[in-house]
């Protein structure tokens, strides 16, 4: 026992001594962390290793005989295990949704003076009837009194085939919703029933309320959107929105005109694999029509939140052949801004090379395959960079950003490969910034096996006098 205390104290006397050495400084302020953003879709083929920890839940979930209620499960762990994308992926099996089906209610909607309903169902998993998804949509188009926020739920093996579409409203009469999410089942092999035209068909007569402030669009399969929201027409039956997403649409090809939104703040691109450019038009369009002029007001004036992620084809934000072309040398110069624009996303573009620059962000996220070509903001406007927080993958960190666009940078968490024990472009990033860096972050770098050679690593890369320096490997701290 007396040995085991005197080997800690060492210990300590040993970081007491590191802390002198290299110069850190202890703060009192706590460091709060925000949790990053993530939605349900996960891709089954990304996650690796956790096969029989699904096989062992879906078993629970699924045992007859089991005589305890086994509907909630608890998943704990370490930090970095994936047990929010395991719960996904059990959430999202074919196995699940054809053992705990979802249905609402016969009747609901006589339910006059219903105010709060977060989650409305389309279809049965056992049925069939097309009539009977006309049927309960007409039940919902009764809950006139809805407030707040709605979840749309279209359930496989459903149909829907009406004539005049877009004329039933079933939310346009709902004047207090603010938010609405319409899930579509997302997957073509296991629709089982409904086609893409019918898709189209049912979301012609989800048009909401003028009113609504945000709404989601998840799952769609279809290749346009309907007339409401097709493109300036969005603008037009929706002028108040605020945000925007569009998510796992894999089959649309054109996104509406969001170029009018003068209030939108968020915007959500996930998942689109056939989308090529944000707007359907040319730049010239856009000045023609008072959108993207040299006015800094006119481009999106209320952004502050743009999360692109998972868009495999998308090349550029307009067609525009003349400056996707001459985007490296001066194309920069004919492109607006986002005046207002403080957190940007940018998760496996790998085709994405021309980009409206953004002087004002405050954080940046470059994760996954980013096309070395791309630019965030150029050598002028980095001179008056915003930054503060970034977090990148090693190979984009000097391709992307001007040395310039570190001045200001607080906060850095770097995501390597894991090959090698060094960053390239770090060291002299981070020595262009007259203000220190108060925190760097280095994930799965599995040659870095301390915390002295964390240090070592530092020294490496010429980087000196930082706080706080965390180095991870294999997702855990060593």
């Amino acid at each position: 026992m007396f040995r085991g205390v005197k080997e800690i104290r060492k210990r300590l006397d040993d970081i007491a001594n590191d802390h002198t050495k290299f110069g850190f400084k202890f703060e009192s302020k706590p460091i709060l962390r925000r949790r990053e953003e993530t939605c349900s879709y996960v891709y089954a083929q990304d996650v690796t290793g956790r096969e029989d920890d699904i096989d062992k839940i879906m078993r629970k979930l699924l045992d007859p005989d089991v005589k305890r209620d086994v509907s909630c499960l608890a998943i704990v762990g370490m930090g970095g295990l994936g047990k929010t994308a395991l719960a996904q992926l059990v959430y999202n099996h074919p196995r699940i949704e054809e053992n705990f089906p979802s249905s609402m209610p016969q009747g609901i909607g006589k339910l006059s003076c219903l105010q709060q309903l977060p989650l409305f169902v389309v279809g049965d998993n056992n049925s069939t009837s097309k009539q009977s998804i006309v049927d309960q949509m007409e039940e919902l188009k009764a809950l006139t009194d809805l407030k707040g926020s709605l979840r749309i739920k279209i359930v496989k093996n459903t149909g829907y085939i009406v004539e005049n579409a877009g004329e039933r409203g079933y939310i346009r009469n709902k004047p207090h919703l603010s938010h609405v999410r319409i899930v579509f089942p997302g997957d073509a092999e296991e629709r089982n029933g409904m086609r893409d035209n019918e898709e189209g068909l049912l979301l012609e007569d989800l048009q909401p309320h003028p009113k609504l402030r945000e709404l989601e669009l998840w799952g769609y399969m279809g290749s346009r959107m309907p007339s409401w929201a097709g493109e300036d027409n969005l603008a037009i039956s929706l002028p108040n929105l605020v945000k925007a997403s569009f998510t796992g649409c894999f089959a649309l090809q054109h996104l509406p005109s969001l170029r009018k939104f003068r209030d939108l703040k968020f915007l959500r691109l996930s998942f689109l694999d056939n989308l090529e450019y944000v707007e359907n038009t040319t730049r010239r369009a856009n000045i023609s029509d008072g959108a993207g002029t040299s006015e800094p007001d006119t481009f999106f004036p209320s952004l502050e939140r743009l999360w692109l992620s998972y868009l495999p084809k998308l090349k550029g934000w307009w067609i525009d052949e003349e400056i996707n072309n001459t985007y490296g040398k001066h194309g920069h110069r004919l492109l607006p801004s986002f005046p207002h624009l403080i957190r940007l996303t940018i998760h496996s573009c790998p085709n994405l090379t021309c980009f409206p620059p953004c002087p004002t962000v405050e954080e940046l996220d470059l994760l996954g395959e980013i096309n070395e070509n791309l630019r965030i903001m150029t050598t002028s406007e980095s001179g008056n960079s915003k930054l503060r927080c970034v977090h990148i993958d090693d190979t984009c960190l000097k391709t992307i950003l001007p040395i310039a666009g570190f001045q200001c940078l607080q906060e850095m968490r770097i995501y390597s490969d894991g090959s090698t024990g060094s960053v390239p472009g770090l060291g002299e990033a981070l020595k262009s910034s007259p203000s220190p860096l108060k925190h760097l972050s280095i994930s799965s770098c599995c040659k870095l096996k301390c915390i002295a050679t964390a240090r070592e690593f530092a020294e490496g890369n010429e980087i000196r006098g930082i706080p706080r320096i965390n180095a991870q490997f294999n997702g855990r701290l060593p």
